[in-house]
């Protein structure tokens, strides 16, 4: 069975180091970076470590909370705290059918056999019962103890993210600026264009969808589309392209920019004089330069107003949370 472990100098100097941090800086051929003026992706980063001790300081608090009870509690009914808490935390041994199970449901993501791996997999279960009593408990004590914790706060960074000269859909001077960025040849990407769909009927006049390629799976088909893309904008009917690009996702391998070009119905020796056109390339280029500069690592990465959104199972309730503070923010 887990143990809870405690300590209240641990849990001390966790808040301590995070009350008393500042932005780190640092000095580097003449310039000196600082804040704002950081790099968007230590920026990033920064937040993503700050989350981080954040997290570990609610879970030595927390631990801190538990074990200070069952010590009360324990030494109320006359026993030790481990036995109490044997008591309180009951872990039940899964059963062969129960394991087998587990193993059948998640057997794409399984990386041995059943066998060699039941120990492992019997391990997770009565780990993740533990946590639920846990959690339970800490429910528990919040209603009866008055338990509450608070943090410092951490702002997430806002960035500015260029638009002006990329395709968007949505009202021009909408309050919310959502900015998409993504590969023609992304599996996710072309899961999130629904999304995109729903959230632009959800806050019509509100919301203005800018994409954005950032062309990085490796095969240099996505760079092709994309530069196709441009050509298509600047026929009027990038979105057409945009949603025969996607529709014909799988087939990218097999069929040419000038193949969709003809799918989509466009001018043909336009187009060529366009994809021929180094400023074509270099459009493309300075779109993944930036979203580089920007800490983008994966694909689909969004910008809500400037504020980091990746994609995620539940991205449009993700994004709407995010929409809706910024409405709320801008009293729109």
């Amino acid at each position: 069975m887990p143990v809870l472990r405690s300590s209240v100098a641990a849990a001390l100097i966790a808040i301590s180091v995070s009350a008393h941090a500042q932005t780190p800086s640092f000095t580097f051929d003449g310039k000196t970076y600082a804040g704002d003026t950081l790099p968007a992706r230590l920026q990033q980063q920064f937040y993503q470590m700050a989350l981080e001790q954040r997290g570990k300081q609610q879970q030595a608090i927390d631990n801190y909370v538990l074990q200070t009870w069952l010590e009360a509690e324990a030494e109320k009914a006359g026993v030790s705290p481990q036995e109490y808490q044997q008591r309180v935390f009951r872990v039940d041994v899964p059963t062969e059918e129960e394991l087998k199970a587990f193993y059948d449901q998640n057997q794409a993501r399984m990386p041995a056999p059943y066998e060699q791996i039941k120990g492992q997999i019997r391990e997770f279960l009565q780990g993740q019962q533990f946590q639920k009593q846990v959690a339970a408990t800490l429910e528990k004590l919040k209603k009866e103890k008055g338990y509450s914790v608070t943090l410092p706060e951490i702002q997430p960074p806002r960035f500015q993210v260029k638009t002006e000269g990329y395709p968007f859909k949505g009202a021009a001077d909408a309050p919310v600026t959502l900015v998409k960025f993504a590969d023609y040849q992304c599996p996710h990407c072309k899961e999130a264009v629904p999304v995109m769909d729903t959230l632009l009927k959800k806050y019509d006049g509100k919301l203005k969808l800018v994409y954005r390629d950032f062309p990085i799976n490796p095969s240099g088909i996505s760079r092709k589309i994309a530069w196709g893309a441009v050509c298509a904008d600047q026929q009027g009917k990038f979105w057409a392209w945009h949603d025969k690009a996607f529709e014909r996702q799988t087939y990218l391998k097999s069929i040419t920019p000038e193949m969709l070009a003809k799918e989509v119905g466009l001018d043909a020796n336009q187009f060529k004089t366009c994809y021929d056109d180094p400023a074509t390339r270099k459009h493309v280029a300075e779109s993944y330069a930036e979203g580089n500069a920007l800490g983008i690592s994966g694909t689909p990465t969004f910008f809500v107003n400037g504020l980091v959104v990746n994609a995620t199972p539940t991205l449009e309730a993700d994004l709407s949370r995010v929409i809706d503070a910024e409405l709320a923010r801008l009293n729109k």
